[in-house]
């Protein structure tokens, strides 16, 4: 099953369904099967944090009746890590959601986004310790003009 922690160590199912991939539609236009096989939706999520949220809330509105709990509640128990926890199992409840003949080529674009998103940071964080070391660096001196080199007329005697 898919689940994931929030920061108080409350761990949260999602299970994808026909009913849930139409309530997300209707309510926020996202295609949930999008997140895996089409890089727009999956860069509009990506790149806008507060509809990903709210994409998650719907995905969760169910279990926060069980457990008598408030959206609001819930996103108190949420940081960056368990941000990126939730996206993980919602990536992979979506492949679950697909028909078994379709999974396969599902895991391999979701392998292959990651692999690059990887590749990505790791350029982003080289490209910024590059940027740190240049700043630490000491400043080195002005080239010094060796004796009796000339670096202009010589004045007039």
């Amino acid at each position: 099953m898919n689940e994931f922690k929030d920061t108080s160590g409350n761990i949260w199912r999602i299970r994808v369904n026909v009913a849930l991939v139409r309530k997300v539609k209707l309510s926020t236009g996202i295609d949930l099967t999008g997140i895996i096989l089409d890089v727009d939706t999956h860069q509009q999520l990506a790149q806008n944090g507060d509809l990903f949220l709210d994409v998650l809330l719907i995905v969760l509105s169910e279990r926060f009746a069980e457990r008598q709990m408030t959206a609001e509640e819930f996103l108190t128990h949420m940081d960056g890590d368990a941000i990126q926890r939730a996206w993980a199992c919602l990536e992979e409840a979506v492949i679950d959601f697909f028909p078994q003949a379709r999974r396969e080529t599902a895991r391999k674009a979701l392998a292959a986004r990651r692999a690059n998103d990887q590749q990505l940071l790791d350029t982003v964080d080289q490209a910024v310790q590059q940027g740190l070391d240049r700043l630490r660096a000491p400043l080195e001196p002005p080239p010094s003009v060796s004796a009796g080199s000339s670096s202009g007329p010589a004045p007039p005697s």
